[in-house]
């Protein structure tokens, strides 16, 4: 990854024009490599913001159809209906998460994160 970041910072200086690299270089001026790289990082390279995240919390429980959710509040076994009751805030989790959970065990404490990503960077 950092090869490619500086193979960009090589490209982006030699499309420089003369003015420019006249400008970049300070006559006299030692400048150490880590010196030049954040210079044509700060010209070349603008700060991405960081990206959204959503932290959702809950209890991981699944049910005797081997279904998995994440639920809001601890949701408590209800053995007639062979499930966990349905509440209003709980999301369906691909069925095979998290194996060891079981309808057998007891509801797991979870945290899970969502972060947004762009399109062209995967």
């Amino acid at each position: 990854m950092r090869n490619n970041h500086n193979e960009k910072l090589v490209e982006a200086f030699q499309k420089m024009s003369d003015e420019q690299k006249a400008e970049f270089y300070k006559p006299g001026s030692a400048q150490s490599y880590e010196e030049i790289q954040k210079r044509l990082e700060s010209m070349f390279c603008p700060s991405t913001p960081a990206p959204e995240k959503k932290v959702v919390e809950g209890w991981v429980a699944r049910d005797k159809d081997g279904m998995i959710f994440l639920h809001k509040i601890r949701p408590q076994r209800v053995l007639f209906a062979e499930g966990f009751p349905p509440e209003e805030d709980f999301y369906e989790l691909p069925k095979d998460s998290f194996p060891s959970i079981t309808w057998e065990s007891e509801p797991r404490k979870a945290r899970i994160e969502i972060t947004l990503v762009d399109d062209d960077n995967p």
